[in-house]
């Protein structure tokens, strides 16, 4: 395959990405973002409690995160297109199903079976295909893609609502089912997991080496990925934290409340921290191109570190309230953004897909554990307060871990480096002297 041929102009890059942006749009819409407006109807037809059917979703959750690392070994198994197209078969199939479910535990099963699906084509997949088509502007196209999480929950939301109003939560349910499959057919039918598939290069990619010789690079510049490793616990710690603080999401209402405002501004509250949501992903993306990974997460996580602080105090000012709240949505784009171009910048492409499975199950795990634990420790100080002081603690812990994890693969990446240098340098020499011996026996 000549250069120019795979560098010539094409819009398979745009169209990726426009595929890539409507599944996480139709995953969260059912995942997270949007399921919401069904939880009153559902709780009140089956005669339960909302607690009770909040479990389906955080059922949900888990299973996305702990498929991930199966989904990634199907993929390389089966190939993209048959894992996509059974994602979203099980993905839409239960949701249609929910539409007839008569009991808790049936919803809880469709739940677990959702979130399984919804793990073969979600953020996880999703950032793996971007690290193949794309060399420039990874970042940015990251961000974009991960805002559109936000995006569909802020779109569908109240067209969800509204469906429900008029035609019921079963009817509403088919039609998330239907918006599911139309969402994924792009994906299904245009998105390749590699370039190389259809004749091309990465977006940005600069053929200065053979792609043999980048390869090497690519293993060599980075440490492996060990899970019994002080790198990856180092990581880990990174990752879990943010993730459980991020649970503050599912509580900002309840902190409204609980200094005196109204629910009705507790909603305002949490539409802020949607909007924050998905300008920080932007932002963080176009960050990370510019200042690298560790730095951008940094940045994005001491900006939720003040907001925190701000939050700490309990203000009565409804415009402090936005602006704090507004602020603490930056820690989302590192959940997101941030955990994904961290990952590949510590572990590289070679290893992304194995490390980055990983890391999405602890971020799961994190936030799902954030959720129950903010609400505890509600209950046991009775004030949110001692919670965001908590909170500034973890984030200034995770910078600093971060800046020791940078320091690590910094010194670990020169050293590696320069050997893999030395190793092209004599590949070249041998391979020259033998291309010029071969020369000389032909003449």
């Amino acid at each position: 395959m000549s250069d120019e041929r795979a560098q010539k102009k094409t819009f398979r890059p745009y169209i990726l990405t426009v595929a890539c942006c409507a599944c996480m749009v139709v995953a969260t819409v059912g995942l997270t973002n949007a399921y919401g407006v069904f939880l009153t109807p559902v709780a009140e037809a089956l005669g339960t409690g909302r607690g009770a059917i909040s479990v389906h979703s955080t059922l949900c959750n888990l299973f996305t995160g702990l498929m991930a690392p199966l989904s990634i070994r199907l993929m390389k198994k089966f190939g993209l297109r048959p894992m996509v197209f059974a994602g979203m078969v099980l993905y839409s199939a239960s949701s249609f199903l929910m539409a007839f479910a008569s009991s808790v535990w049936q919803l809880n099963l469709l739940g677990a079976l959702k979130g399984a699906g919804c793990s073969m084509y979600y953020f996880t997949i999703v950032t793996i295909i971007i690290g193949n088509w794309f060399e420039a502007s990874r970042g940015a196209i990251t961000g974009i893609i991960s805002s559109f999480s936000g995006v569909g929950g802020a779109v569908f939301s109240p067209v969800l609502a509204a469906c429900i109003s008029r035609f019921g939560y079963k009817t509403s349910y088919v039609i998330l089912a239907v918006l599911t499959v139309l969402f994924t057919l792009p994906a299904l039918f245009c998105v390749k997991l590699d370039p190389r598939e259809v004749g091309l290069l990465p977006y940005g990619h600069a053929p200065n080496l053979s792609d043999k010789w980048e390869e090497q690079d690519d293993a060599a510049r980075f440490p492996a990925f060990r899970l019994a490793s002080l790198l990856f616990a180092l990581c880990a710690v990174a990752t879990f934290l943010p993730n459980m603080v991020s649970g503050m999401s599912n509580h900002i209402v309840g902190y409204a409340e609980s200094i005196g405002m109204s629910s009705a501004f507790g909603a305002t509250l949490l539409s802020v921290s949607m909007v924050a949501n998905i300008l920080f992903k932007f932002l963080i993306g176009f960050l990370t191109d510019r200042v690298g990974s560790i730095k951008a997460s940094q940045i994005m996580i001491g900006v939720s570190v003040a907001a925190c602080l701000v939050l700490s105090t309990l203000p009565t000012s409804h415009a402090v309230l936005v602006a704090a709240v507004f602020l603490f949505g930056a820690l989302y784009s590192f959940c997101a953004v941030g955990l994904s171009v961290v990952t590949r910048s510590v572990y590289g492409n070679s290893q992304y897909s194995s490390a980055f499975s990983i890391v999405s199950l602890l971020s799961t795990a994190g936030s799902g554990i954030g959720i129950f634990a903010i609400g505890a420790g509600f209950d046991l100080f009775g004030s949110y307060r001692p919670l965001m002081l908590i909170f500034v603690g973890f984030g200034v812990l995770s910078i600093f871990l971060l800046s020791v994890i940078h320091g690590i693969t910094s010194s670990q990446g020169k050293a590696l480096t320069h050997g893999a240098h030395s190793f092209h340098r004599h590949h070249r020499f041998t391979h020259f002297v033998g291309s010029r011996k071969g020369g000389s026996e032909e003449k």
